[in-house]
């Protein structure tokens, strides 16, 4: 027989429910990011997706 409290502890390791809904949002953000850049890619030639690397380029520099 196991140890109470050994048994115990491996039951709170394999509860990952609250986990679950954040790995959730994060694949769907993921997913809708590829898609908008996908779709900017062939139909905007780009466009938003330079004007948010070139935002970000000037956040970065902004810092230092």
């Amino acid at each position: 027989m196991e140890h109470p409290t050994r048994a115990a502890s491996i039951k709170i390791r394999l509860n990952i429910g609250p986990h679950t809904l954040l790995m959730r949002v994060a694949m769907a953000t993921l997913v809708a990011l590829l898609i908008l850049n996908f779709v900017d890619e062939h139909y905007n030639d780009a466009r938003y997706t330079r004007a948010a690397t070139s935002v970000l380029s000037h956040i970065a520099r902004s810092f230092g």
